[in-house]
């Protein structure tokens, strides 16, 4: 997936829904990684396994 702007401001709504664990990981690893490079990620997430709930600092 690419960005087409930039952003400051990233909100998403339920990013993990209908995948596997290993993609809804590969996301929620995608995600940090992008508020690690200072931009604002919102997300709201149902029932994340374990792994993903470890990737949310806030």
């Amino acid at each position: 997936m690419q960005f087409l702007t930039n952003p400051p401001l990233l909100f998403c709504d339920e990013p993990t829904s209908g995948l596997d664990s290993f993609m809804a990981e590969n996301i929620g690893q995608i995600l940090q990684q992008t508020a690690m490079r200072g931009k604002t990620v919102i997300c709201t997430i149902h029932q994340p396994s374990s792994e993903v709930f470890a990737l949310f600092d806030q």
